[in-house]
């Protein structure tokens, strides 16, 4: 499991793995892997949560700003389940390279999840859900679409972006501001009913406090994009807070319950838009819904 970038059998890498583990708290009671992948000159950080006699397969991709310590209780609740997790940094995130949160293209981002499950597939070839919060559920629906893969069984789409509120009027401002500079501060809104997640939130040493408004230009010519594919069958669900003031949540379900006509939705009362770390009651909901979905492969 080495890589060109970092020999992960070192000492130091070890220990420096033991302390992001337990800053996190991502599990530790199964087998646990990791690599850099190569993407178009970028080395993205993928990691592997294996229990004991697994029952499946997840790649559980994360939303904008968020990396995948910031879903350990979620990748917790999979391996207590028997699930195997795969997840990854997207570029410019956690511990993947890349200029901090900026893309010059959403292609990087579906390059990023298309090699890590081409790693997936060579070291076992076996079927696999993907569970996408925000961004990350973007990506994940554009996967589905694009690829039509046979592997996949189903998708979970969890706050799912394809705009994001205020659509019309960021559109306005980035025109207006982008000629002069390059980037806007991040406004750490309350975005979950767990106060202490929120603490967290602001004081992770791998989130930053500014938007490059060469992220909110990739974004619109993604959303563009996205609006010229085809329908698919994949089995699909969404799952998204009636509370969440991130993006434009009523707007987006309707676009991806006509691009996967065979999709369910999911509404949660009180829920905003960090759905996978609410408050107890909330996130508890919304992590049994998951599991629900994916133990039930027929609907």
């Amino acid at each position: 499991m080495n890589s060109d970038k970092s020999n992960f059998l070192h000492p130091a890498a070890q220990s420096a793995l033991t302390r992001y583990r337990s800053y996190y708290q991502l599990p530790t009671d199964c087998v646990q892997e990791q690599t850099f992948l190569n993407v178009w000159g970028t080395d993205v950080f993928v990691q592997c949560y294996c229990p004991d006699t697994p029952c499946g397969t997840v790649l559980l991709l994360h939303g904008y700003f968020d990396h995948a310590g910031a879903l350990a209780p979620l990748i917790s609740f999979l391996t207590e389940h028997k699930y195997q997790v795969y997840t990854l940094d997207f570029p410019g995130h956690g511990l993947s390279e890349g200029e901090r949160y900026s893309i010059p293209d959403f292609s990087y981002y579906e390059e990023s999840v298309k090699q890590t499950i081409n790693w997936m597939m060579e070291r076992e070839l076996k079927p696999f859900h993907i569970i996408g919060h925000s961004t990350g559920a973007g990506i994940a629906a554009k996967y589905a679409l694009t690829y039509k893969d046979p592997m996949l069984k189903r998708v979970e789409l969890v706050a799912p972006l394809l705009r994001s509120s205020h659509w019309h009027l960021s559109r306005v401002a980035h025109a207006l501001t982008s000629s002069m500079i390059n980037q806007v501060p991040r406004k750490f809104r309350p975005n979950s009913g767990d106060t202490d997640y929120l603490k967290r939130q602001q004081q992770d040493p791998l989130q930053d406090k500014f938007i490059p408004l060469e992220w909110l230009q990739a974004l619109f010519n993604w959303e563009k994009e996205v609006r010229g594919l085809q329908t698919a069958s994949a089995r699909v669900s969404i799952i998204q807070g009636v509370k969440d003031r991130t993006v434009d949540w009523k707007h987006n379900i309707n676009f991806y319950k006509n691009l996967f006509p065979n999709s369910h939705v999911f509404l949660i009362d009180e829920g905003q838009h960090q759905l996978l770390n609410e408050k107890a009651s909330i996130r508890q909901m919304v992590y049994e819904l998951i599991i629900q979905r994916l133990n039930n492969e027929g609907t």
